[in-house]
C-alpha cells in the first residue's frame, strides 16, 4: 500500500491485489469491499495471468465511488527464473490478449 499527498489531497493505494480468480481469498467485490472500509482510494486489481475477475471488479468499484485500475501479473521465466511482470490500465476484452493468457495458462497446467 502506498500513501500519496500530492497538492492538499491523501491519496492510498494498492496496487497489486488478488482475487480468487487466482490465489486470492476474496472475490472481487469483496476487494473493493474491504478497500473502502479500510479507506484506499484507488485499488489495481492484478491476478497472475487471468483478468476474469475484471467486469466484477470494476462494476463494485464504481457502485462503491472508488478509483479502481484493471491490471495483471503476467507469470513469465526469464534466463531460467521466474518473473512476475505487473501491467495496469489493461483491457480485459482485447482478444489478443485474453488469447496469450489462455496460452499461458495452458502451458502451466
Amino acid at each position: 500500500m502506498l500513501a500519496y499527498s500530492g497538492t492538499n489531497q491523501v491519496m492510498t493505494i494498492d496496487l497489486h491485489i488478488h482475487s480468487t480468480f487466482s490465489d486470492g481469498s476474496k472475490s472481487p467485490s469483496e476487494i473493493v469491499a474491504l478497500s473502502v472500509q479500510s479507506g484506499l482510494s484507488t485499488v489495481a486489481l492484478t491476478d497472475h495471468d487471468t483478468m476474469d475477475g475484471t467486469a466484477e471488479f470494476m462494476a463494485a468499484a464504481e457502485r462503491e465511488g472508488i478509483e479502481a485500475i484493471p491490471g495483471l501479473e503476467l507469470s513469465v521465466v526469464h534466463r531460467g527464473k521466474p518473473l512476475h511482470i505487473l501491467g495496469f490500465y489493461l483491457d480485459a476484452d482485447n482478444a489478443k490478449l485474453q488469447l496469450g493468457l489462455a496460452s499461458i495458462q495452458q502451458a502451466r497446467e
